[in-house]
């Protein structure tokens, strides 16, 4: 026969209550943890989207400006590839420089393989004097 005092019982009864405020405070933790991670990878992603944006504009927008002080009589009409010969190019997501010549208007865009976001193009035009 098992006799089991009050004190025990009520010992026993507050181990229990502690190892559940226990669980519950160890789980509140590791959901906090996975949200604040899953924020800074969010926040990480778009850090670099926007990195790659402003340098595609840099080299696109200097590109343009050499094309207009005359380079582009170096590309008849039509659709051309263009190698661009900036280092900063070499750390972008694949993909490739366009230039566009028809008549007087020029466009140089840049058309990534994949597209990271909605208007993920690059494009600047200007019209040769």
């Amino acid at each position: 026969m098992i006799n089991m005092t009050g004190n025990s019982l009520l010992a026993k009864n507050k181990q229990g209550t502690i190892l559940v405020e226990m669980v519950v405070s160890i789980s509140i933790l590791v959901i906090m943890s996975t949200t604040f991670a899953m924020a800074f990878m969010a926040q990480q992603r778009l850090l670099e989207l926007s990195l790659c944006e402003m340098v595609v504009t840099e080299i696109v927008d200097g590109e343009m400006e050499v094309f207009l002080a005359g380079e582009w009589k170096a590309y008849p009409e039509g659709i051309h590839d263009y190698a661009v010969q900036s280092k900063a190019a070499q750390a972008l997501p694949a993909g490739k420089f366009q230039l566009t010549r028809k008549g007087q208007d020029l466009r140089l865009e840049w058309i990534p393989e994949k597209m990271p976001k909605p208007n993920a193009r690059i494009r600047r035009e200007g019209v040769i004097q």
